[in-house]
């Protein structure tokens, strides 16, 4: 059923229903390999899907205005602030985004077939060009000639098998909570809340409570889009309370674990007014960024407003499902001042049955896994962020990407270290890193090796499904 709303700024008014046939909601698709076709350009597979089009080469920006829908956007590299032409393609492929970047985890969300990686499609390729891009092949993606078609399957599920561990899902998007819930996921293990912000809100929390330090046009703009709300804090409380119950409500009572926003400085100085709060850093990935962001007393009233939030969609609504994730907390005693800083926002461990997770990607948190796992009720292993640091690879190296291997031997024995930690303390482990969504045989290693949740990305199930199953 689709419902047509208009608002005068005071009031809103539903003006239309219409009635659509009904789907139905525990049903997937998913497509086979076709016959052998020579690719034009191949590359690291993100998804598992095929989609066809023809090429639109973005350079810049301005190109954006011209994008169509279903075309296939061509790029050197995406940027986040592209998120309304992703929702456009039928397909990215791009040559220096990474696994973990903004284009990818969308794409894979809106299950998009996109390839990353691939040797300079925007020389290889040309506009108008119609290509298909297939991910259903395994980690490799093609760029195939013309528009191939690929034998396409239903996969119906209504209840999770017993596979030995929880499955649940990574979500951004509050738009396909409810779609996604329909199937029997154990819950939502990690949502990102830097994405509600970006792509709710589009403002800069300290924007909104320091208004005075804008400059004239950002304060017009900041008023437009505030238009209609009782201040500038409360449309960030209204967008962000909005966002948060969409997940709550629609996997209730499944858990949903909302990460708290884990942008880092350059990513907020893009948001309307940021330029104005946030330090030009060299290194923002080591920078200003999770609990130490929280804790400053110059971030502090954003986080109290993100907290604020979350503690309306608990105690207000009664969505008492969600919990907490504390991102980037490089120290123990660091993640004992948030629970303070929790609790003095109503928001206390254990009160109301809430629970507070922490992120495991910081060598750190592998080193002193036990005092993390003894604080807090379960440790989330972001394993990108963690294989970056522990192995000194940057994640946007181009030169040393081969070392970038989050099933290298090193990184496993992290892995088991947090997992043996989560067990002797009774602390549930889970694993959102990308490497279980995209390689089933990943996630078959790591549920043997005893991990409690796998959190994958919403396409990932049949595959992984698939394989544990064997």
């Amino acid at each position: 059923m689709d419902f047509s709303w208009v608002c005068d700024g005071e009031k809103v008014y539903l003006i239309e229903v219409n009635l659509r046939p009904p789907l139905s909601p525990t049903t997937m698709k998913f497509y086979h390999r076709t016959e052998s076709t020579e690719p034009l350009l191949s590359g690291q597979a993100q998804g598992h899907s095929v989609g066809s089009g023809r090429v639109r080469i973005i350079r810049e920006r301005s190109d954006l205005e011209d994008f169509q829908a279903g075309e296939v956007m061509v790029a050197v590299k995406t940027e986040p602030d592209w998120e309304p032409a992703f929702r456009k393609a039928s397909a990215i492929i791009t040559e220096k985004d990474r696994r973990v970047s903004h284009s990818s985890i969308l794409a894979r969300e809106m299950g998009i077939p996109a390839i990353i990686g691939c040797p300079e499609p925007t020389l290889a390729l040309t506009n108008g060009q119609t290509v298909t891009v297939s991910c259903c092949q395994g980690q490799v993606g093609h760029v195939l000639p013309g528009r191939i078609e690929h034998p396409l399957d239903e996969f119906s599920l209504e209840k999770m098998p017993d596979v030995g561990v929880q499955l649940m899902v990574n979500l951004s998007m509050p738009e396909r909570a409810l779609a996604t819930a329909q199937l029997p996921w154990a819950g939502a293990g990690l949502v990102r809340s830097e994405f509600m912000i970006g792509g709710w809100v589009k403002i800069h929390p300290l924007a909104l409570l320091q208004p005075q330090k804008l400059s004239a046009d950002t304060r017009n703009a900041l008023d437009r889009l505030c238009s209609g709300f009782e201040s500038f804090p409360e449309y960030f409380l209204t967008r962000m309370t909005q966002g948060i119950a969409l997940f709550a409500s629609a996997f209730w009572p499944r858990p949903v674990n909302i990460r708290l926003s884990d942008f880092k400085s350059n990513e907020y100085a893009r948001l309307l007014g940021g330029d104005a709060f946030e330090p030009k850093e060299r290194e923002p990935m080591l920078g200003w960024r999770g609990a130490s962001r929280f804790l400053h007393p110059d971030f502090r009233p954003a986080v109290e407003l993100e907290l604020e939030a979350i503690r309306r969609v608990r105690d207000h609504l009664g969505l008492t499902n969600v919990r907490i994730t504390i991102p980037f907390c490089r120290l123990p005693e660091e993640g004992e001042e948030l629970l303070q800083l929790l609790a003095s926002c109503g928001l206390k461990q254990e009160e109301n049955d809430l629970e507070v997770w922490v992120m495991a990607e910081l060598p750190s948190n592998v080193v002193m896994a036990s005092d993390f796992a003894a604080l807090f009720d379960g440790m989330s292993i972001g394993s990108s962020d963690l294989t970056s640091l522990t192995l000194g690879v940057a994640r946007n190296s181009e030169t040393i990407m081969d070392y970038f291997d989050e099933l290298h031997p090193v990184m496993m024995k992290s892995y088991e270290t947090i997992i043996e930690a989560g067990k002797a303390h009774r602390t549930a482990v889970s694993f959102c890193g990308q490497v279980a969504s995209q390689d089933p045989e990943s996630a078959a290693l790591l549920a043997e090796m005893g991990v409690d949740i796998l959190s994958l990305a919403p396409d990932a199930l049949h595959p992984t499904l698939e394989r544990l199953r064997l």
